[in-house]
């Protein structure tokens, strides 16, 4: 068994704008693309709550950059104190 090597990945940043039931959320990208994205095992496992509006790294395959991701990170909400 290979494991893929990151290098073949795109990763990009873009703002949660939906989420849906079953674990999913749909990003607009600092492209202009929207992507539906799930959350990686990392995330899930630390249970970082990703809400709509916040600022998040997503991976894309290059394959299917246009449709499907997976967020792996989220970035601190700044406080408005």
């Amino acid at each position: 068994m290979t494991n893929k090597s990151k290098e073949y990945y795109i990763i990009v940043e873009g703002i949660v704008t939906e989420e849906f039931p079953d674990g999913l959320f749909t990003v607009h990208l600092d492209n202009g693309l929207d992507v539906v994205a799930c959350l990686s095992a990392k995330i899930r496992y630390r249970f970082t709550g990703v809400l709509i509006g916040d600022r998040v790294k997503v991976e894309l395959a290059p394959y299917l950059f246009y449709r499907a991701g997976r967020i792996i990170f989220r970035f601190p909400t700044k406080s408005k104190s």
